[in-house]
């Protein structure tokens, strides 16, 4: 008897096995058991369309903002970070696992979507015993938020830990996975460790200006630079290197401050405080 037929030894997919050649009934039964693994995988949400729906409903999921009509930054508000270079909106991805020591996962600049979602909404959290900008807020202004002064971004509730931004000083086994290893930028990630890796702080945009801004409010809607305090480099977002995930095509997000020909900060370093829709 005839095992298989010269199409199914030749790879064609159009023998049917209702023709009763070769191994007919095998065949059928390798049939059933496909539909019921797919039955089985459908009922367990295991489809690959599931999957990426329950990815999007739970990156995707909108965050309720209280908008401040003053404009000021208070401890925890949600805010958006924008890049005004790429017009992207700085977002994670939790499926984008950066390391394995670690629950380290991608950020980019995200330009697709411009209301607040669950992944591009962060939570500003105040930093303890910052003495050298403590000394000069007033008390009335203790719970909003000064330029110079040390915070973290907490992803929103949404997110079943708590996943803090976070950088560090780049090495041959961790740069920002869009740029070259001569030139190592530091990697931006979210993660759960609580570090000083995870502190940042807001300068004025205009070098110039920066001593006397430092310890003013800082508002919604004005240009301004990210710093991280470990490596006093700058937040960076360029349009040379771009990222393709399941969300579209989005912008590389790393640490390095760029400087023009007068040494201020090029409009790589440049972002904005929204609260979405801006």
């Amino acid at each position: 008897m005839q095992y298989y037929t010269t199409q199914q030894l030749q790879g064609h997919t159009t023998f049917k096995p209702h023709v009763r050649i070769g191994n007919w009934n095998e065949d059928i039964e390798l049939m059933n058991e496909k539909q019921k693994e797919l039955e089985r995988a459908k009922d367990a949400g295991l489809l690959p369309h599931q999957v990426m729906e329950k990815k999007l409903q739970h990156h995707m999921e909108p965050v309720t903002i209280k908008f401040n009509e003053e404009k000021q930054i208070r401890f925890g508000d949600i805010v958006m970070i924008k890049s005004l270079n790429t017009n992207g909106y700085l977002s994670m991805d939790l499926d984008t696992q950066l390391h394995h020591v670690h629950d380290r996962f991608a950020c980019s600049t995200s330009p697709l979507v411009n209301s607040p979602v669950s992944r591009n909404c962060y939570i500003v959290e105040r930093v303890e015993n910052d003495v050298n900008i403590d000394m000069i807020i007033p008390d009335e202004e203790s719970h909003l938020l000064h330029y110079g002064q040390k915070f973290r971004l907490r992803c929103v509730p949404q997110f079943s830990a708590p996943l803090f931004l976070r950088s560090e000083k780049a090495s041959p086994t961790c740069f920002a996975s869009g740029t070259s290893s001569a030139e190592k930028c530091q990697e931006v990630s979210v993660d759960k460790l609580y570090t000083y890796d995870s502190v940042w702080k807001f300068q004025y945009i205009h070098k110039g200006f920066r001593l006397e801004n430092e310890g003013q409010v800082v508002t919604l809607d004005d240009p301004l630079i990210v710093t991280h305090c470990a490596t006093n480099q700058c937040l960076n977002s360029t349009k040379k290197t771009t990222v393709l995930n399941d969300f579209g095509q989005e912008f590389q997000v790393f640490c390095k401050t760029m400087l023009t020909i007068h040494k201020t900060e090029d409009v790589c370093n440049h972002f904005v405080l929204t609260q979405g829709g801006k």
